[in-house]
């Protein structure tokens, strides 16, 4: 079968490569070994080239000029054209930022499938004071088939468009971590994830820091991921003018060997994201062992309240707080990442890409079952 899944992000784009885009890239290589040929369609940045990675074909549309923000509304505007143009057996469309859906069950008569990578328009729409999410939910009420990363959004995508079919598949985490081995001296709290200040609330984080850093003067933070050089300029002023910038290392975008390095030496995973659809880099901290602390926004209810520590969304005084709390205590540190670690070898891609396998054929089959009955009329 010829199966394309479009996302603006992918595994190489210097300004995101975030989770969505590993894993799409984590499914279609699967795909791939099953004998399906795969091509994911995303935006172009400087320096782009189409390409093929681990069998799977990326093809860059858009411009490569005016930074990301400017080449995710162009790629969402010109996406419908490549549905039209494409040569494809079913489409799965990752829902871009800010508006989410991109209307394609409109351009063609084959079938989509979309995937919520991100479905939070109103929190762009409360960003940008812009109606992002009159036109997600006016997007959502055309397609048949979406795969939602966790059983909140298939709420939502449900209470918006009864008629779709809605499957709950959530991301996934590589094999190698669980057996990474913890280092006997942890002694810094980790982020890890994209630099989006408002997205990420890397704002609240630095806030969060200035009242530990009051009552543990020697704890260190260290910040890995890409992002927008604008966005990563604001943050270290932010870290900078709070005076915070001796107990804070910005490590930039890491991957494999010195993401390993990073996990398997940190004592705390933290996530301060003012909202998320899934959050895999919280998968990654449980499947190495490290407890993880995070808002309790509902991107995060997925997890169990006894497997991460989850806090109050926007508490800052209670999630510092609480991260002394888990800084002082080893006990717990140990029990929680234990149970981490359990809970999280469940979401395994080898699992999670047969259910998206079982899917698209299923979404296939109805489809080409519908077309040979309007062959006979």
């Amino acid at each position: 079968m010829k199966i394309i899944f479009s996302s603006y992000d992918s595994i190489a784009n210097p300004f995101y490569a975030g989770g969505g885009a590993r894993v799409i890239h984590e499914v279609a290589l699967r795909l791939v070994r099953h004998g399906h040929a795969v091509t994911v369609v995303c935006g172009s940045y400087t320096g782009s080239i189409n390409r093929i990675s681990d069998g799977v074909s990326y093809k860059h549309i858009g411009i490569k000029i005016g930074g990301p923000l400017i080449g995710q509304l162009v790629f969402i505007l010109i996406l419908p054209l490549y549905v039209l143009l494409e040569s494809y057996d079913i489409w799965l469309e990752g829902f871009t930022p800010p508006v989410s859906t991109g209307f394609l069950p409109i351009f063609t008569s084959k079938p989509v499938i979309g995937i919520t990578m991100l479905l939070h328009a109103d929190k762009f729409a409360q960003k940008y004071r812009l109606p992002f999410h009159l036109v997600e939910k006016i997007g959502l009420k055309f397609y048949r088939n979406i795969i939602s990363l966790n059983d909140t959004i298939t709420g939502k995508i449900r209470r918006i468009n009864p008629d779709c079919h809605v499957v709950t598949i959530p991301a996934g985490v590589k094999n190698n971590l669980f057996t990474l081995p913890l280092r006997r001296r942890r002694d810094y709290l980790l982020y890890l994830g994209r630099i989006d200040v408002f997205h990420k609330g890397l704002d609240i984080l630095a806030q969060i820091m200035e009242l530990v850093l009051r009552k543990r003067k020697n704890i260190r933070l260290i910040i890995a991921g890409g992002g927008h050089p604008q966005e990563v300029r604001r943050l270290k002023r932010i870290f900078r003018e709070k005076k915070m910038d001796k107990n804070t290392v910005f490590k930039g975008k890491v991957e494999d060997h010195i993401k390993e390095m990073l996990l398997n030496g940190a004592l705390i995973g933290v996530n301060s994201s003012r909202f998320e659809s899934f959050g895999i880099t919280a998968l990654e901290f449980m499947a190495v062992g490290i407890p993880f602390i995070c808002f309790g926004i509902e991107g995060f209810s997925w997890i169990p309240d006894d497997i991460a520590f989850k806090v109050e969304p926007l508490n800052i005084a209670a999630f510092a707080k609480k991260l002394i709390g888990l800084i002082d205590s080893p006990r717990f540190r140990f029990v929680l990442g234990k149970k981490g670690k359990r809970f999280a070898r469940q979401f395994d891609y080898e699992i999670l890409s047969s259910k998206y396998e079982n899917l698209i054929n299923r979404v296939y089959k109805q489809y080409q079952l519908k077309k040979r009955e309007l062959a006979v009329l």
